[in-house]
């Protein structure tokens, strides 16, 4: 039996996706270090055993009280999973008959408390924005496209991102496209 380099490299690819099983977190109300967005075809996927810092933004905490937390790629994606909580949402946590995450209530609080605000258009690097304007109210959506070869976190060419009280809901992206044919070579 001979084994030809195209089944190789087939079973390259096979066994580095069992070992990487950790693509880009996206983080809610959070972010990861500038450089893995712009070079995420070259961190991600990630593979076991390696931990990642995020930053939640200004207004929220991860679940431990704090601004920063780590999260570490494991078997069955990342642990803890990354999230960022409104300080709001950790004051009601501690009252009796108040829902901790998402209710109701969160949001009808932080309606009253942030009653308006706006967005500025974000910074993009190899794509564009369909729209002109520079300012968004809340809840207001805008759609990007990546320039051809990049693509979105989700493996797009185009994301809507929207205008969220403490700001964008993710930060827009387009990342270089992988090629699609490994090559094998035995040395």
């Amino acid at each position: 039996l001979t084994l030809v380099p195209e089944f190789y490299s087939r079973l390259w690819c096979v066994c580095a996706a069992m070992d990487m099983p950790c693509d880009l977190p996206q983080i809610e109300n959070g972010n990861l270090a500038q450089y893995y967005y712009s070079f995420k075809s070259y961190y991600f996927p990630m593979p076991k055993g390696k931990k990642l810092s995020y930053s939640c933004i200004v207004g929220y905490t991860t679940e431990r009280g704090t601004q920063d937390g780590r999260i570490t790629c494991t078997e069955k994606g990342w642990s803890p999973l990354p999230q960022c909580y409104s300080e709001l949402e950790h004051f009601l946590a501690g009252f009796p008959g108040t829902y901790r995450k998402r209710s109701c209530i969160t949001e009808r609080i932080k309606s009253v408390f942030f009653p308006s605000g706006k967005c500025t258009k974000p910074l993009l690097e190899n794509g564009s924005f369909y729209s002109t304007e520079m300012d968004f109210k809340i809840h207001e959506e805008l759609q990007y496209k990546c320039n051809p070869g990049y693509h979105t976190p989700s493996g797009a060419t185009e994301d809507t991102v929207q205008c969220r009280p403490q700001g964008w809901s993710f930060q827009p992206s387009c990342t270089k496209k992988l090629g699609s044919i490994l090559h094998f070579s035995p040395f």
